[in-house]
């Protein structure tokens, strides 16, 4: 699973984003064998305004499926990273257990010999 974090204004540390790829890794760790990479981008949205404009957006790429995509505003950008870890990991398990519900494995019967 790759990990990009694309921090456009650089508000958060690097101790911040660190955290929170750790937080993305165990938070996908159930689903490792199909999720291909995860994307997360941390934007503060009126700048030095402040007000609820800290942006969180995850997109989750699933083998064999669409993408998973999250967006989250809040306060302060932990909560926002926090919040939008715990949909996308939501978001994504649904996806992938829907598709083992609606597409069950198919089995293959063939027959050898002559039938009368």
């Amino acid at each position: 699973m790759r990990i990009t974090v694309n921090n456009k204004q650089s508000q958060i540390s690097e101790s911040a984003i660190q955290h929170a790829m750790s937080r993305i890794e165990t938070a996908f760790s159930k689903l490792r064998g199909e999720v291909i990479s995860v994307e997360l981008l941390v934007e503060d949205v009126n700048g030095p305004r402040g007000g609820i404009d800290k942006k969180c957006q995850i997109v989750v790429n699933l083998r064999k499926m669409a993408s998973v995509a999250v967006s989250v505003e809040k306060a302060t950008f932990s909560k926002a990273i926090s919040q939008t870890i715990s949909r996308a990991r939501r978001a994504a398990s649904r996806k992938v257990q829907r598709r083992s519900i609606r597409a069950p494995r198919r089995r293959c019967e063939l027959q050898f010999g002559f039938q009368n």
